[in-house]
């Protein structure tokens, strides 16, 4: 999602709401395998994996989905793969030629 972390949400949100609230998945989302884990009263953790396109285009589904609402303590995962921007390489040896450009002008200014 665009804005992952901790969020304290009614009880019931649904999982569109929650990702709402996040700012909405990213493109490389994996939104067919959404995991979300609740914990039991005897403590034990149960996980269930959701597919949210099926959510998404549920109009045109032959068999009814029913998507989980989400309680106190549940948690929601993801997954999905880290982006590469070729703007962090560019920003960080832009960042380099500056320094080397500025202390040779330094170095310069000094010897004259």
């Amino acid at each position: 999602v665009k804005y992952p972390g901790y969020y304290v949400v009614p009880i019931n949100t649904s999982l569109s709401e929650l990702f709402s609230y996040a700012g909405g998945p990213l493109v490389d989302a994996k939104l067919d395998d959404i995991r979300i884990l609740k914990t039991a009263e005897d403590s034990t953790v149960l996980m269930t994996r959701y597919n949210y396109n099926d959510l998404m285009w549920e109009e045109s589904l032959k068999t009814q989905i029913s998507f989980p609402r989400l309680e106190a303590g549940d948690i929601v995962v993801i997954p999905g793969e880290p982006r590469y921007f070729i703007r962090q390489d560019i920003s960080f040896y832009l960042s380099i030629l500056t320094a080397v450009i500025s202390s040779a002008a330094l170095i310069i200014s000094i010897t004259r």
